[in-house]
């Protein structure tokens, strides 16, 4: 009985830890050294399809190859739970694909300076703060 006590508090505490560390593990992307490779662009200005006056207006949020890489690296991660929950339904967005540090992500980087990186294996957002927002003129 107490071996099956421990092997479920164990259990337990193996399933609460893979969580934190997947966290953990997109914390220390953000901190470590990194490459951008590859960087493409799908889609620029995206606004609403049914909704044409946004759309045009979301034609001028046009990202460089620089806003890219400057955004990825100065916006800080966080966890999805930590989102406002209209934060990723800004109307305006850019889409695309890089490699970081060899590994093929989709973006979507929104107006407001919100991006989500994912692929079929991960996903993370980053959010564009105040220091980010004045490194990147128009993004925020």
């Amino acid at each position: 009985m107490k071996n099956i006590t421990c092997a479920i508090f164990l259990m337990f505490l193996i399933t609460g830890c893979s969580t934190t560390t997947k966290v953990q593990e997109f914390e220390l992307l953000a901190k470590k050294p990194f490459t951008l490779a590859e960087i493409e662009f799908r889609k620029q200005g995206v606004g609403p399809e049914n909704r044409p006056y946004m759309k045009e207006a979301c034609r001028g949020f046009s990202l460089s190859e620089s806003q890219v890489k400057t955004f990825f690296a100065s916006a800080e991660i966080v966890a999805e739970a930590d989102l406002a929950a209209n934060s990723t339904i800004l109307p305006c967005h850019s889409v695309g694909t890089v490699n970081i540090n060899d590994i093929k992500y989709s973006w979507v980087i929104r107006a407001g300076g919100i991006g989500e990186f994912y692929n079929d294996k991960d996903k993370f957002y980053k959010v564009c703060g105040k220091e980010c927002c004045e490194k990147n003129p128009g993004l925020c």
